[in-house]
């Protein structure tokens, strides 16, 4: 099992390799990370709209990461819908007798 801070490393080094395709940089919005039973979702946005405000720097389509907290595994969501569905979705996917 992981704690947050191994599973925010993960993240990061997720979105290092996002950067690199992207040519983007990538910012984990924190204060918006979402912790439950399996893991941890972690939002992200591109640095620029973050310091603009301008909607034209915003990323679309950056849907949000869960971070798997038995085994560290990564696993992108979506973003057509609330993130609650996308959770009970992975939850259903991946029971902790999977896991282990």
């Amino acid at each position: 099992m992981i704690n947050q801070e191994i599973a925010l490393n993960i993240a990061k080094d997720y979105l290092k390799q996002l950067e690199l395709k992207s040519n983007c940089k990538l910012v984990l919005l924190l204060n918006e990370t979402v912790e439950f039973d399996l893991g941890w979702v972690f939002f992200y946005q591109s640095e620029a709209f973050l310091e603009s405000g301008n909607i034209l720097d915003a990323l679309g389509g950056n849907s949000p990461l869960i971070v798997n907290k038995y085994n560290g595994s990564i696993s992108a969501t979506g973003t057509a819908r609330p993130i609650e569905e996308y959770i009970s979705e992975y939850r259903a996917k991946h029971t902790k007798k999977k896991l282990i």
